[in-house]
């Protein structure tokens, strides 16, 4: 008999401030009442859809940020999963969390519980870029936790870092880089700044109040994290991740495999036996369906085989050149546009692409072979999206790869060493930036969150 195995993600929406930059399903505001009865709710999810004999290889709690809860709640959801599935001893079990929420004692306490990955939001080691960007700790903070996390006996780490900020220069960018490599973490996740309609930096756009660097410099920013990070001992093994051997994020290799995973919680989704669904998005709605219901899925729907999905297919060696994955949406998978008409505020349909800048930001996990997370059915898309495919299957014509280079982030069986040549580069970041994932995208997971889970570092 066939083993199935699943990824877990578990949505945490609670924050103690939202970023303006954040369009992901969080929420600042809720009373303690409320985490406590949402906590319960997301106990019963796990317990009503239980697997007993499916084996879990990892599991992530994304958010928001899960560190607003106390770590005996989170402690708590995570035995709920094991007492549900069937969690390999060796499972990779990641947490988001805040850099001003990080004490020895409840990292320990996190330690203990069973959680072997933990991954803070830094976004720069600017405290005043810090503060532009609405983030409640400082760069002094950032380097505690990442030192009492280590204390605490966490050895796989990661940060998070953003390029494209509100007068961000490039020096800045470098001042990030170097004080990320002195921390010595395993693991970086970098992503370029996208401003979503919605968003509090979306408003300060369209008053002219949010000076963003040009685009120049975002792409000089991301080159400059391509080359620094060889000599530090990263490897990048997507667009936006880069990792010392050995400390790739494993659960976002369940979301390019086109694998089954679990989502619980507000606003998660999930894709098990050819089935995507995904929850109630609101905290307390979320909660009172699960008390009365059950389950809070609100929208479901069935994959026929060989769709694409998660915007990898099943051979995404047949994919060249990755340029052409710009077309934002155009392998997204099937039709999720209400899940961005969501996050967006919107009645039926995601942004159109020209609606945001090519070089915006967007929390990313996909990999470098063009993921975008998830929405949308391509046929729905390709009437709007003519210019920007004309144009990246003109740049695959006149822009070559390197030997041997398929175009989905793998050389020659492998994942993808080399950086593309310069004249490619602005190209390709354009084309990158646009499949970044909307952390979270359609699961406050994507990462990158990312729908199951974020598919970030």
């Amino acid at each position: 008999m066939k083993q199935n195995n699943a990824g877990v993600y578990v949505h945490i929406p609670f924050c103690v401030k939202k970023c303006g930059y954040c369009d992901f399903n969080a929420y600042s505001g809720y009373r303690d009442a409320t985490k406590i009865k949402y906590v319960d709710a997301l106990c019963r999810e796990i317990e009503a859809r239980a697997e007993p004999h499916t084996v879990v290889p990892t599991i992530f709690f994304g958010g928001g940020t899960p560190t607003t809860l106390s770590a005996s709640d989170l402690s708590r959801i995570l035995q709920t999963v094991r007492h549900s599935f069937a969690v390999d001893p060796d499972a990779e079990i990641s947490i988001e969390a805040n850099p001003s929420d990080a004490t020895l004692p409840y990292l320990t306490e996190l330690r203990q519980s069973g959680f072997n990955r933990i991954s803070f939001g830094v976004q720069t080691f600017n405290d005043r870029l810090l503060k532009s960007i609405d983030r409640v700790h400082s760069a002094e903070d950032a380097r505690t936790a990442v030192s009492l996390a280590k204390a605490a006996g966490f050895e796989n780490l990661s940060i998070d870092l953003m390029f494209g900020l509100p007068r961000q220069t490039l020096a800045d960018w470098d001042r990030s880089l170097d004080a990320a490599f002195a921390l010595q973490v395993p693991h970086l996740s970098m992503y370029g700044l996208i401003v979503e309609e919605g968003t509090v930096f979306w408003a300060r756009r369209e008053r002219g109040k949010l000076p963003l660097p040009s685009e120049k410099i975002e792409a000089a920013m991301f080159g400059r994290a391509i080359e620094r990070t060889v000599p530090a001992g990263y490897r990048r093994y997507e667009v936006s991740n880069y990792a010392r051997p050995g400390f790739e994020s494993r659960h976002n290799q369940i979301y390019w495999r086109n694998e089954d995973y679990f989502g619980f919680g507000a606003g998660a989704a999930s894709y098990h036996n050819g089935v995507r669904s995904m929850n109630e998005r609101l905290p307390g709605r979320f909660a009172d369906q699960i008390n009365a219901d059950g389950t809070a899925t609100v929208e479901q729907e069935r994959l026929a085989p060989g769709r694409f999905t998660h915007g990898i297919r099943n051979r995404p060696e047949q994919f060249r050149p990755p340029i052409r994955h710009s077309c934002r949406g155009l392998f997204r998978g099937p039709n999720c546009g209400t899940y961005h008409s969501r996050n967006a505020g919107a009645e039926s349909k995601p942004p159109a692409p020209d609606r945001a800048r090519p070089f915006s930001r967007q929390r990313s996990h996909d990999a470098i072979s063009g993921v975008e997370f998830p929405c949308r059915s391509a046929a729905s898309l390709i009437p709007r999206l003519v210019p920007v495919w004309a144009l990246n299957i003109l740049a695959g014509v006149i822009i070559p790869l390197p030997q041997g280079f398929a175009g989905n982030g793998v050389r020659d069986g492998q994942p993808n060493q080399d950086e593309l040549p310069a004249s490619a580069r602005r190209f390709f970041l354009w084309g990158t930036r646009r499949f970044q994932n909307r952390h979270q995208g359609c699961n406050q997971g994507f990462g990158v969150g990312r729908f199951g889970g974020r598919i970030n570092g």
